[in-house]
């Protein structure tokens, strides 16, 4: 756990956005993204957060995030949905794919921040500001003026989806208390499914720490996913993570059976997705000049102003 070395990844009280979150760095100089009022002492969250882990994100899970994206094949005909840009390790090896557009829906002010600047390197990038509760339900206000707006507005929907969440206070009744979090992909696949995001074919990835239950498979499949692949990969966990501790993690690749067939080849050949296992602490072949010009950027550098 991360102790009293928390305290020193904590930025000061103006970067703690509204769902609590500030960028800082632990005892080993990596980068975590931390929750300061997880237990529901923010008079305004809709839902007070049930579990007792302050930290959403850590630098080790960067192989994790790059694998999962990987496992999408992305190609410049995709129209990615991305969850929660996080420290935004998914959001640079989605746009070293070139994919046609790419959506992030992210709901704190802090990560906003960070999100809006890095989408200011690529044309392709948009950020939608709300919980994916919200923005996927209808509730939430999209910019007509934005690329995305058509996206949620009965347009051909997503082709390609990434979703790392986190159960936020802010996020409400879907919802921090459900079993767990053990039925969140079934709500969230739901919300793709009822919403009409996701045209035909369409490949959903995220973070998987566990195999998925009968039940929740069943859910699943009764929205009209299949599950394309499922892989296990070797993971190194920081020491100082104090909600994952296991050697392996899993890389699900579930698509969409319904909605309408794409008529610019952008499907994918799900029988040729792999199965099994995957090292995720391989080289990676290319890094776009985007990428390069991001890790150039002193402004991004880890630690400076908590974004």
């Amino acid at each position: 756990m991360l102790g009293s070395d928390e305290r020193d990844a904590r930025s000061s009280d103006e970067d703690v956005g509204k769902c609590g979150l500030s960028f800082g760095w632990d005892a080993r100089g990596e980068e975590v993204l931390l929750m300061h009022r997880p237990n529901g002492d923010d008079k305004s969250a809709a839902e007070p957060y049930k579990g007792e882990n302050r930290v959403v994100m850590m630098e080790w899970e960067k192989p994790y995030m790059e694998a999962l994206v990987e496992a999408l094949r992305l190609s410049p005909r995709d129209d990615v949905l991305e969850i929660g840009f996080g420290c935004g390790y998914s959001a640079l090896a989605i746009l070293d794919a070139s994919p046609r557009s790419h959506c992030i829906i992210e709901c704190d002010p802090v990560v906003l921040r960070r999100a809006r600047r890095f989408a200011e390197f690529g044309e392709v990038s948009t950020v939608v500001e709300g919980t994916w509760q919200a923005v996927l339900g209808g509730t939430a206000d999209v910019d007509a003026d934005t690329d995305a707006a058509e996206a949620f507005r009965g347009g051909t929907g997503f082709s390609a989806v990434f979703y790392d969440d986190f159960p936020l206070p802010v996020a409400g009744a879907d919802r921090s208390d459900l079993v767990g979090s053990r039925t969140r992909w079934c709500w969230f696949l739901r919300a793709l499914q009822e919403g009409g995001h996701l045209r035909h074919g369409a490949r959903v990835t995220g973070y998987l720490a566990r195999p998925l239950e009968p039940l929740e498979l069943e859910e699943i499949r009764r929205r009209g996913f299949v599950v394309a692949s499922m892989q296990t990969t070797d993971v190194s966990p920081s020491p100082l993570c104090p909600y994952f501790r296991e050697s392996q993690m899993y890389i699900p690749v579930f698509a969409y059976q319904g909605g309408r067939k794409p008529s610019d080849g952008s499907e994918v050949d799900h029988a040729s997705l792999d199965q099994g296992t995957v090292d995720v602490d391989r080289p990676r072949e290319k890094r776009s000049s985007l990428a390069e010009q991001r890790d150039s950027d002193p402004k991004r550098r880890r630690g400076e102003e908590g974004a």
